[in-house]
């Protein structure tokens, strides 16, 4: 049976966790821009291991999604639990659906999916349901929201830059003179309430045993815009 693992990327500064978008940015004209989502994609924690796994035992990956790249690489045994922002001991989720990428703790997730499952499976509103019912449910929802804080409140850093490049042939080369501009908009999690902050997932693979036989504390590249973070691997149950 395989190990279970857990992944710790200590955070130093404002990071950069794109979703999918342009593979070269000059595609956008004279202005581009990058903004980071609240916490790095399960696509971009995985990748961190599967280039490490290449660099360590070599190989190559294939498939037409990067799913079936990464497992080319993994292994089909393959699974993973991500991502979670860690904090003076609570472990934190994003929770959509309150917008603005807000972080909620583990466990108020937990009792929101039960409660909605509860209120979903008694009350789910209808065509057929009167205003007031529909009125009564929303307002559980809105009462059930409220009963989640505190959140954990990243903050938004702004850098803007004439660090554009547009690709001539094999060249790139910078087109100051022409005014082109980049903004980039970081995720923050940096306060004094929390000094030290972690993204964490849960992975399980066969091949990881011959990874981190040697070392568990990697520094890795972790995002975009060259950021790096600590990689931190510790042992769980198998």
């Amino acid at each position: 049976m395989s190990q279970v693992y857990k992944l710790e990327y200590s955070i130093f500064e404002p990071m950069m966790f794109r979703s999918s978008g342009e593979f070269d940015l000059s595609a956008r004209g004279i202005q581009a821009s990058a903004s980071s989502s609240t916490l790095p994609s399960p696509s971009t924690i995985v990748g961190v291991l599967a280039t490490l796994t290449l660099e360590k035992i070599g190989g190559s990956s294939k498939g037409k999604s990067w799913v079936e790249e990464y497992l080319s690489v993994l292994g089909l045994d393959t699974a993973f639990r991500c991502p979670f922002l860690e904090a003076r001991g609570e472990a934190y989720v994003e929770d959509r659906t309150l917008g603005g990428g807000k972080l909620i703790k583990l466990e108020n997730a937990v009792r929101k999916v039960r409660k909605l499952s509860e209120l979903l499976s008694l009350k789910r509103p209808t065509d057929e349901t009167s205003i007031k019912e529909n009125l009564k449910f929303f307002k559980e929802i809105r009462d059930l929201d409220k009963s989640l804080k505190p959140y954990f409140n990243s903050r938004s850093l702004e850098r803007v830059g004439v660090g554009l490049s547009v690709r001539y042939g094999e060249g790139k080369v910078a087109k100051k003179d022409d005014g082109l501009l980049y903004s980039a908009s970081f995720v923050d999690y940096s306060s004094t309430e929390h000094p030290k902050v972690k993204v964490s997932a849960d992975a399980k693979s066969r091949i990881l045993e011959e990874v981190f036989r040697d070392q568990l504390r990697v520094p890795v590249r972790f995002g975009g815009e060259g950021r790096f973070s600590l990689l931190t691997v510790s042992r769980g149950i198998s």
